[in-house]
């Protein structure tokens, strides 16, 4: 029998619970989606299994404390930005999970519909001081530059096509393994009416920068369906103020200010993701994941080497 903490309560409910307690296992819940470090410290005293469930950070401090923890199962996919000392804590043995691809559909329906909502101007449309009339453009006259083909990315290819838009993406293996339009950044932000980012923050911060921000070309829609820091938002911020692009952001962009209705969709926080079915799959995922390391010691989801250490 294992002790287990699950923080939240977003993705992994009762039943989860019960699946978790049916295997063996006694279950702590910390239901705060950003737990403090202190709190997360104590929480995790004398527990083996840990679900990941807010947006709480894992760091070398944390890790440190929990001197029993073998295994972190993380109800996301960009296991590094919430546990920052991934490699810290695979050195001391600690195998981590994430449930990549789960929510991929969710998002890249989210991206699809926000950006395409936009380039047919409905936000503005169907809004009180937005035009009575206005001539847009039908899909498939439309050229869809994607940045980051992982699981997201090539979900949003594949619904793009459906709906007969041109797609190409930024240089990967996995784009030539599936055939897909392959063309370097710069090619894409002059090319593309619509430009969809879904890369991860070991990319790096700025993958949009301010260049590529002003070689897209006027009336073009921007979407970051990733992470806050992965394009210039200032340089960003000036064009949507210019009148010279429309931009569908999951985060607020305070750096805007007041701008003409129809111009930016911004999630008040990160929301794109947050689908019933999502949040099923993920729980699914995670739940069976912990107890998988905790049984054998592996996993299909498992992102380190710390089982070989672990077993």
């Amino acid at each position: 029998m294992s002790q287990i903490l699950v923080t939240d309560s977003l993705f992994i409910g009762d039943s989860h619970i019960a699946k978790l307690e049916e295997a063996g296992h006694t279950v702590t819940r910390l239901d705060k989606p950003n737990a403090e470090p202190n709190e997360l410290k104590e929480a995790l005293q004398g527990k083996e299994g840990y679900i990941l469930g807010g947006v709480e950070r894992v760091t070398d401090e944390i890790v440190a404390a929990a001197t029993e923890l073998k295994a972190i199962a993380f109800t996301g996919s960009a296991f590094s930005e919430f546990i920052p000392c991934w490699e810290n804590a695979t050195r001391r043995g600690i195998a981590i999970t994430a449930a990549r691809g789960a929510n991929a559909n969710s998002v890249a329906e989210w991206a699809l519909i926000s950006g395409l909502s936009l380039i047919r101007n409905i936000p503005a449309l169907t809004a009180a001081g937005g035009p009575d009339f206005y001539v847009a453009h039908e899909a498939a006259a439309l050229t869809l530059g994607i940045v980051g083909y992982g699981n997201i990315g090539r979900a949003v290819r594949s619904k793009a096509l459906a709906l007969g838009l041109r797609v190409i993406v930024t240089d990967s293996q996995y784009a030539r393994d599936d055939l897909a339009d392959v063309v370097a950044l710069d090619t894409m932000v002059s090319e593309a009416d619509l430009v969809s980012l879904h890369v991860s923050q070991r990319r790096g911060h700025a993958v949009i920068d301010a260049s590529s921000v002003a070689r897209l070309r006027d009336g073009a829609v921007l979407v970051n369906a990733s992470f806050e820091q992965a394009i210039d938002n200032a340089a960003l911020a000036r064009r949507l103020a210019a009148g010279e692009l429309k931009a569908a952001l999951d985060y607020p962009l305070p750096a805007a200010g007041d701008l003409p209705v129809g111009v930016l969709l911004a999630s008040n926080a990160q929301t794109a993701f947050n689908t019933r079915e999502a949040n099923e799959r993920v729980s699914d995922r995670t739940t069976q994941a912990l107890i998988n390391l905790i049984e054998s010691g592996f996993d299909r989801d498992l992102v380190n080497p710390a089982f070989q250490s672990y077993r």
